[in-house]
């Protein structure tokens, strides 16, 4: 990115919305990556406590999803949150002058 002919920094901002509220601050506090996709979402679910799954599960934050995999019942969760990427930077805009 640049303006003007000079490099912009670009920042990155990332938050997790679940039926529209932001739950960012959740995720961080249980160490779960913002990704929905992927193995390190899943194996952080796996270890929630069980009273945040359940609360999770109760907000719509995550999907329970118990099935017989041959071995027995098997319980596993999966997330269900969107993840808002947005890039941005700064920019003076001079007074007078044509954009």
């Amino acid at each position: 990115v640049t303006i003007d002919g000079v490099a912009a920094k670009p920042q990155l901002e990332q938050k997790v919305f679940a039926l529209g509220i932001d739950i960012s601050a959740d995720l961080k506090a249980q160490d779960v990556p913002f990704n929905p996709f992927g193995d390190a979402a899943k194996a952080a679910l796996a270890k929630l406590p069980k009273d945040v799954a359940e609360d999770w599960e109760n907000r719509g934050i995550i999907i329970e999803d118990t099935a017989d995999d041959g071995s027995g019942m098997q319980t596993a969760y999966t997330p269900f949150w969107q993840l808002r990427s947005t890039y941005w930077w700064r920019s003076t805009f001079p007074a007078n002058k044509d954009v």
